[in-house]
């Protein structure tokens, strides 16, 4: 259909979708929100699967509990101080997950506001612009980071006014100040697991040194490995992974059976694997070759032949060589992240899976947003993996919620296939 014009009296006869998601954007955009049509919901396969979509943050790896931790951080120092008593489970939680950077500080401000100490907010700014010119690896943060100095009238990171800046006690100035330091923290968190550098990430609140800060979400590694096609039938010599001290010969026995027969569908018909993310590539880099490093740990206790470990070994080698399109934030703009459905979009493209073919792919998210974007990509069997943080969203947009994650999307969904194998 060509571009036109519609009145408010013809909308109504021109859409014929059963459902449809109302979506605001940022503060500064017009319209305040949009409109869009959502594929219908799918629960399973009708057809050869084609591609699967994979959320980064809370569906694929650990890393949401460090984005919450940097976000909190941010609040509180433009708070003054240690007396912000930190994020709501309840109710925080829903407004700063799976959304765009942008949107979560929004919600953060519009909330916390009242209890901003200007001055102590000015300061912390200041020393993370600072630290972001002159320090951030990614190019694109430093150059946000400039525009925003020009947004309060400084000339450079150098330059720190007598006083606060005037915009500073305006609602977008202090957006732009919260989501620098926000920055400021989580690339410093992922600067220093990187250079596994343990004495300042000692000194976060809460760090469990006994564990990864950054791995795999459980099956992660064993859900790849299978939609690849890289494991066939030795996918069953897994079955042990997936039982507890509890776990009975029969309950191996059917997991075992159930792992061939994917392991076995799979080696026939792998399948196209994006990961999609609204991080921004630097960000993206740095958590999956932690993850890939852990996986490859996994890997080598797996009890599978040295032919079949080989294989893993090298589609594990970097996450270039097993995901057939990598999507982050910088394929989109800020204003145009989840729950835009553009990411998603952008992958199926890249994954060149035409429109026809919608119905032969599965997304899995962890978030609201993330579901509505899925679903409003064209993605009818939407999958909804909650975790922990996330398990007070409203996922009235995904066709499935699996609260057991892909250990139960593997062994009691079969992976949505129950009508093809």
């Amino acid at each position: 259909m060509a571009n036109h014009i519609l009145k408010k009296s013809e909308i109504t006869a021109a859409f014929d979708y059963s459902e449809y998601a109302k979506i605001e954007n940022p503060v500064s955009i017009f319209p305040e929100f949009e409109i869009l049509p959502l594929a219908d919901p799918l629960t399973l396969f009708t057809d050869k699967p084609k591609a699967l979509l994979m959320d980064m943050d809370g569906t694929t790896t650990t890393t949401e509990t460090l984005c919450l931790y940097a976000l909190e951080d941010a609040i509180r120092k433009a708070c003054g101080g240690q007396n912000f008593a930190g994020l709501d489970s309840e109710t925080d939680y829903p407004n700063v997950i799976g959304n765009s950077t942008t949107k979560h500080v929004e919600y953060l401000v519009e909330k916390y506001q009242a209890f901003f100490d200007l001055k102590a907010l000015h300061r912390q700014y200041h020393d993370s612009a600072r630290w972001t010119i002159e320090m951030c690896r990614d190019e694109n943060r430093r150059k946000q980071a400039q525009q925003n100095l020009r947004y309060f009238g400084l000339a450079s990171e150098s330059e720190n006014a007598a006083g606060v800046p005037k915009k500073l006690s305006l609602f977008e100035g202090k957006v732009r100040a919260c989501t620098d330091i926000y920055y400021h923290t989580y690339h410093l968190i992922l600067n220093a697991i990187d250079a596994d550098d343990d004495a300042f990430l000692k000194k976060i609140p809460g760090i469990n040194f006994d564990e990864k800060l950054i791995k795999p979400m459980p099956a992660v590694a064993i859900t790849l490995a299978i939609i690849k096609g890289d494991l066939g039938s030795e996918a069953g010599k897994l079955a042990p992974l997936f039982s507890d001290e509890n776990g009975t010969q029969e309950q191996i026995k059917a997991t075992q059976k159930n792992l061939i027969t994917l392991g076995e569908y799979f080696e026939k018909n792998p399948i196209k694997v994006a990961l999609v993310t609204s991080s921004i590539t630097f960000e993206a880099d740095i958590v999956m070759n932690q993850v890939f490093n852990v996986i490859r740990e996994e890997i080598a206790g797996w009890p599978v032949s040295s032919s079949c470990r080989a294989k893993l070994n090298r589609r594990f080698t970097t996450p270039e060589h097993c995901y057939d399109a990598f999507i982050t934030a910088d394929d989109a703009t800020e204003m145009r992240l989840k729950p835009h459905r553009d990411l998603y979009s952008t992958a199926l493209q890249m994954l060149q899976i035409k429109p026809s073919d919608f119905h032969a792919v599965a997304g899995f998210e962890d978030s609201e947003s993330g579901t509505i974007a899925l679903r409003a990509a064209g993605v009818g069997l939407t999958v909804a993996l909650p975790f922990l943080e996330s398990a007070n969203h409203n996922f009235s947009a995904a066709s499935r919620v699996v609260k057991g994650g892909l250990p139960e999307v593997l062994l009691k969904h079969h992976l949505f296939l129950s009508e093809i194998l």
